[in-house]
């Protein structure tokens, strides 16, 4: 299309802005739409290749090199402006040069004059070849896809925040420790929903997270450990969180990169760990107070036979009604108690003598229910909850067992009202379900007899929890500090354990695990023998009739022998001793 020439024979002001944006690098389009004709510049032909008498003046030059997957947006945005719906016609899309390859162009213009009914009469514009920026943009878009790609694929999380602390990108990983949804919006580290805890468990002020003292300090914190709950489940989690600060300058900041570990599966293990040394450590203690309490409970047994023994030959030698018959008497009586404690502590050690025959642990409980009543506080209410427990044991030690338990049960309440609780069942147990247990080293997995006794006291705090089966430890003032550890020796001598939960506020349950008999089995018995706790209070009478015999009379503790000896030679017989 020539160029307009004004009267005088001077390009027209038309021409003169065309040459300028010709000159500028920008190709230039004028478009006629009265006649449909489109002026297309010479830089614009140059742009695609073409020289200038390559291109018409129809508005199929541009359409028709339009990208297919660019001409509907194109189209759309010049019909928006057209209509009047957009104040200037822009769009980007590639057009197709002479050689057949593509070039970016950032196509602008609009409508310069229009009918008096608003039609467009005539529209200007220009082209820019972009190219070299949209392969930038490309190129930089590229380079973060592969950035985020490998940001996304980490197993450590990733998070992005901004100077104010508001979370701006975080990772897959991240997504997953933390809570969908953490990205995007106002999330930030003061964001009470984390219920952010130290590694003591105490909490963490938003001004003590890593994220914050890195933006304040502007230096990197490294590996703080930490508890937070996820945003969507409430789960909480223990991480390892370091902080890196992003500068733009040497004293602003950009933004800040938190990295974030799970090590809940770690810090677990450990606590696991923890617990399985403090259990063996527990274990080893109860161990050593066993063998001990065994030993002196054995020597003070032989010491209270012989005590016991020549205070009966005393008291048979003096005349009934005296002082010293009397005095005697009341040795014996104290002798008696002592003894009573030794045979507590033999069976703490698991020494002292078994008898084992099936029996119902529910009804052992049933048959001290009258019993019980009258041994607990009159202010605590007693419910039973009894299920067939069969199991091959010492009855009386057993009704030991459900009778100390009571007796504990009733002291928790503290004289004010309450309910005591006695349960009975069969249960099976897995061997992690055991070794979740303090006390129950060494037990098999299979089905236990479990009497449990609960009662809704003030509970016990952990200190004491941790000493409560130890002999002679006792927060009674009266106590003597036995009754729970008889209750583990028994257990312990019937192959089983004792349980304690509790909670300072929450009451107080103990479960008693003894290996459950077969329902069908009619008897079963082992006697065990352990020395006796008690000894003969008295020789035989004068009147005794004299018998002849040779008697070997065999014992470590001389005062034993000697005694054995007095009393076989009072009855006649002859007495050797080894």
């Amino acid at each position: 299309m020539p160029l307009p020439i004004d009267s005088d024979g001077s390009q027209s002001s038309d021409s003169r802005w065309r040459h300028a944006l010709d000159g500028a690098g920008d190709g230039v389009w004028d478009w006629d739409l009265a006649t449909d004709r489109i002026y297309y510049s010479p830089r614009w032909k140059q742009m695609l290749g073409y020289d200038d008498e390559e291109i018409g003046d129809g508005f199929g030059e541009w359409s028709n090199r339009v990208h297919p997957a660019d001409i509907a947006d194109a189209r759309n945005a010049l019909r928006a402006h057209l209509g009047g719906e957009t104040p200037e016609y822009l769009s980007e899309h590639r057009l197709r040069c002479k050689d057949g390859s593509y070039k970016w162009i950032l196509d602008r213009g609009k409508v310069m004059e229009r009918s008096a009914d608003g039609r467009p009469l005539r529209m200007v514009g220009t082209h820019a070849d972009i190219s070299v920026q949209r392969a930038a943009i490309e190129a930089l878009k590229e380079s973060d896809d592969r950035f985020r790609a490998l940001v996304e694929d980490l197993s450590v999380g990733v998070i992005l925040q901004d100077r104010n602390d508001r979370v701006l990108v975080a990772n897959r990983a991240a997504r997953e420790i933390l809570g969908q949804g953490i990205a995007g919006g106002d999330v930030t580290s003061a964001d009470p929903r984390w219920h952010l805890t130290d590694e003591s468990g105490g909490e963490l002020r938003a001004e003590e997270t890593p994220s914050v003292q890195a933006a304040r300090s502007l230096r990197p914190i490294h590996n703080r450990v930490l508890s937070a709950r996820r945003l969507d489940t409430g789960e909480r989690r223990w991480l390892q969180v370091s902080a890196v600060p992003r500068l733009q300058t040497e004293d602003t900041l950009l933004w800040v990169l938190v990295t974030i570990v799970d090590i809940t599966a770690r810090r677990e293990a450990e606590e696991e760990r923890f617990r399985i040394e403090e259990q063996i450590r527990n274990a080893q203690k109860l161990e050593s107070l066993v063998v001990l309490a065994g030993g002196v409970a054995h020597d003070f047994n032989n010491l209270l036979t012989a005590m016991l023994g020549h205070a009966g030959l005393a008291r048979e030698a003096v005349a009934e009604g005296t002082d010293p018959r009397q005095a005697l008497a009341a040795i014996e009586r104290s002798a008696m108690r002592a003894a009573e404690l030794a045979q507590q502590m033999l069976a703490f050690s698991g020494r002292a003598t078994v008898s084992r025959s099936v029996c119902d642990l529910a009804e052992v409980a049933r048959d001290m229910s009258e019993l019980l009543r009258t041994a607990i506080s009159r202010k605590a209410e007693l419910e039973f909850v009894l299920s067939p427990a069969i199991v091959a044991g010492d009855a009386t030690q057993l009704r030991q067992i459900v009778m100390n338990l009571l007796q504990n049960a009733s002291d928790a309440l503290a004289d004010r009202p309450g309910k005591i609780v006695v349960r009975t069942g069969v249960r099976a147990f897995t061997a992690a379900e055991l070794r979740s247990l303090a006390t129950a080293t060494g037990l098999l997995e299979g089905r236990y007899a479990v009497l449990e006794v609960e009662d809704d006291g003030e509970g016990i705090d952990a200190e004491v929890r941790r000493r409560i089966f130890d002999p002679f430890f006792s927060t009674k003032f009266t106590g003597r500090g036995l009754g729970l550890a008889v209750v583990l020796g028994i257990a312990r001598s019937h192959r089983g354990s004792v349980h304690v939960e509790s909670a300072p506020g929450r009451g107080t349950r103990f479960r008693v695990l003894i290996p459950a008999e077969p329902t069908g089995r009619s008897q079963a018995i082992e006697v065990r023998s352990t020395p006796a706790t008690a000894a003969p209070t008295g020789g035989t009478s004068p009147a005794a009739p004299s018998v002849k015999g040779l008697v070997l009379v065999v014992d470590d503790e001389p005062d034993v022998r000697e005694l054995m000896k007095r009393v076989l030679e009072r009855a006649g017989y002859g007495v050797l001793t080894a």
